[in-house]
């Protein structure tokens, strides 16, 4: 639902253009990456993540701020290819 200036309504975070453009660019100045340790998923479907033992999984944490790789992802959805 969009609002009358034209921005939406709500916050709806998408993880999937976050994961094409680190395939696409990596880390870069955007996310450093923790690479030790496993992520656990409990019998009720949550999950937490464990620094040992290390089983080959690794996450993302932010190192820039959260507008200006919104900015990034903006302008390289509206360049034309």
């Amino acid at each position: 639902m969009g609002t009358e200036d034209g921005t939406v309504g709500w916050e709806q975070a998408s993880y999937d253009i976050l994961a094409v453009l680190y395939s696409v660019r990596g880390l870069r100045d955007y996310w450093t990456a923790v690479t030790v340790g496993s992520n656990v998923i409990e019998s009720i479907g949550t999950n937490h993540w464990e620094a040992l033992p290390d089983a080959n999984h690794s996450y993302l944490v932010e190192s820039m701020d959260p507008t200006a790789l919104a900015n990034i992802i903006n302008n390289l959805l509206a360049d034309t290819p």
